[in-house]
């Protein structure tokens, strides 16, 4: 499980382990607070630009914590 520090996480650099669209390299644009709906907490996300293609995409700050799915820095 990767730590993350949310302070930290802005322009910092991740590697998908499983490219798609030969998107490998990223960077956190910025950390996209949690909410409540429903009387039910949905958890934080992030907000990462590709490097190759400056396509946007927004993920679960949970799955940038999957070991299997992502890796810190640029690999």
């Amino acid at each position: 499980m990767n730590k993350l520090s949310r302070a930290r996480l802005p322009d910092s650099k991740w590697t998908h382990r499983v490219p798609e669209h030969e998107e490998k390299h990223f960077t956190i644009v910025r950390v996209l607070p949690s909410s409540k709906r429903d009387s039910k907490t949905i958890e934080a996300s992030i907000e990462m630009r590709s490097l190759l293609s400056k396509a946007s995409r927004i993920v679960p700050l949970s799955e940038l914590r999957d070991d299997a799915r992502w890796l810190p820095g640029w690999r």
